[in-house]
């Protein structure tokens, strides 16, 4: 069965508010599945393919949400693991990812990353998850231990919001500013925490070219109704 173009997977609603099952996207041609994701989801994948090659590589995915861009990546490299903190995402994922032997998604708080318990891997791809978190500055130095490139796609603030506290974190003696923005744990894109730090543009890049990531290039920026956004690729 192959999807209807325009329609997204996961629980992306439809222009006619219909859902998608995780089957669908599995048994989509390429072309299809990159019109199921829709431009957004897309240009994640297809930016990253123009920089990088996934043959053959171990690939940490953090927060998959419901696993269609894992198994996009999946196609490509040779093992996708996603680390994801939601249980109903976990099981939408691993639906969708059961023709791909090579990608599982595993339930894990993503702000308890660490070289220790999870390892160095040859690429992390790590989309629409920073924002999400409390601590990003430890994230990220977190990160940094765990491979020498990342993929990274997240909004950040530009313009200091009016409706939003101001507030820092401390990391390595230097400190890093941000916005306070609330988050809600019972939905299922949303993050673990009552509210999240979401970074100045200068300090996200500071803090990546601090815990390591000197090569950092901008692949994208945008403005959208729900902020900044864009997408890097920092090396060491």
């Amino acid at each position: 069965m192959h999807a209807p173009i325009g329609m997204r997977i996961g629980g992306q609603r439809f222009k006619d508010g219909q859902w998608v099952p995780p089957d669908v996207f599995a048994s989509a041609t390429p072309e299809e599945k990159a019109a199921i994701m829709g431009s957004y989801e897309s240009v994640k994948f297809d930016e990253l393919v123009k920089r990088y090659d996934l043959k053959g590589k171990r690939v940490l995915e953090v927060g998959p949400y419901h696993g269609y861009l894992t198994g996009r990546l999946a196609e490509f490299a040779g093992f996708v693991l996603g680390i994801e903190g939601k249980p109903d995402n976990v099981r939408i994922a691993n639906e969708a990812l059961q023709s791909q032997p090579n990608a599982r998604v595993v339930l894990g708080d993503v702000r308890e990353l660490s070289v220790e318990t999870h390892g160095r891997w040859d690429l992390i791809f790590h989309c629409g998850v920073l924002y999400h978190l409390d601590a990003p500055c430890e994230h990220l130095a977190n990160v940094a231990a765990m491979t020498d490139t990342l993929y990274l796609e997240t909004y950040y603030v530009e313009e200091p919001p009016v409706d939003r506290a101001p507030a820092t974190q401390l990391l390595g003696g230097v400190e890093y500013h941000g916005y306070l923005w609330p988050e809600y744990p019972s939905k299922p894109k949303s993050g673990l925490q009552p509210q999240s730090l979401r970074l100045v543009y200068d300090d996200l890049l500071l803090v990546l070219k601090n815990v390591g990531f000197l090569d950092v290039e901008i692949v994208t920026k945008r403005q959208s109704t729900k902020g900044n956004w864009l997408i890097l690729m920092a090396r060491k």
